[in-house]
């Protein structure tokens, strides 16, 4: 398996193909988890704090495809912002110097360039992931289960919210996925070098990439969990900072992402900030070790094809 930057460049096809492949591959193992995560960190989330109480909760209380909300979403339109995600990253960190630096930097531009996908797929993904518990009782309040799928959620939300809706929280998607990206690559281009000097060779064996994807995924996400939180109570917020007043006048609203992680501060103090950070850190270190060892397997193979 090619794993060094100072290899022959792959070719746009090749980075499309194993982008593609690696993004439907991992989030159809790792989604579940996506969505508990979700459930814990949504604003009225009365779940325990253990990610395996919130997973035995809600496969007793709902269908086990309850854990799949979104999933077309994720699938149909998150699988083109992988694309972006990981061919831009690749293509920049060749421009870039090759340091932890020059990671880090193209974790982040990646990440920007890709958030024009990511953003909307995120907002649909997630309300429907946290409507499924709310409908069921799960939450603080029992809420009317107001989309029936992906592509309902993107007509409604743009009826009731317009554009700005669909794109509710890219600040914040930016904020949050941009560090994630950035301590991502540079934790797993610094982690593949150090394997790569101690096996005195360029190829890593498949379990060291995996070791390195998967540790990094750790470690980015537990540091910028409380973006993630932040974030994600700002897109689920179905409007409510646009000057409706029909809501409910406890129900707090969020403006931007500094404030939200101010408000999740008040509510819960540090341990607060950190509430669904075992779930975060459960997705993402089998997403990316599946993400990235997929991407780099099948980039290597469609380069000898």
């Amino acid at each position: 398996m090619t794993s060094s930057s100072s290899t022959a460049s792959p070719t746009l096809s090749a980075l499309t193909f194993a982008a593609a492949i690696s993004s439907i591959t991992s989030r159809t193992f790792c989604h579940p988890i996506d969505t508990v995560k979700s459930i814990l960190q949504a604003p009225s989330s009365s779940s325990s704090s253990s990610c395996s109480s919130s997973f035995t909760t809600v496969l007793r209380r709902t269908p086990l495809r309850s854990l799949f909300a979104g999933y077309g979403a994720v699938i149909f339109g998150g699988t083109p912002g992988t694309v972006l995600y990981l061919t831009s990253y690749d293509l920049l960190k060749r421009k870039l110097p090759d340091s932890p630096l020059g990671h880090f930097a193209s974790g982040i531009l990646a990440e920007a360039v890709a958030c024009v996908v990511y953003v909307p797929v995120d907002v649909v993904k997630e309300r429907l992931q946290v409507q499924s518990v709310h409908r069921r009782g799960l939450g603080a309040a029992r809420r009317p289960h107001t989309y029936t799928g992906s592509l309902d959620a993107v007509r409604k939300i743009i009826a009731a919210e317009g554009l700005k809706g669909i794109y509710r929280g890219y600040g914040a998607t930016l904020l949050s996925y941009g560090p994630f990206s950035a301590f991502y690559f540079a934790f797993y281009e610094q982690l593949k070098r150090g394997f790569q000097q101690q096996q005195q060779q360029q190829q890593l064996p498949f379990g060291q990439i995996v070791l390195s994807a998967a540790g990094a995924g750790s470690l980015a996400s537990w540091i910028t969990s409380p973006l993630d939180m932040a974030k994600l109570r700002l897109q689920v917020q179905r409007g409510r900072g646009s000057g409706n007043n029909n809501n409910n006048n406890t129900t707090k609203i969020y403006r931007n992402i500094v404030h939200g992680v101010g408000e999740i501060y008040k509510e819960g103090g540090v341990r607060g900030l950190w509430k669904g950070a075992g779930a975060r850190v459960l997705f993402h270190a089998p997403s990316t070790a599946i993400t990235m060892t997929v991407f780099e397997v099948c980039k290597d193979w469609a380069e000898v094809e």
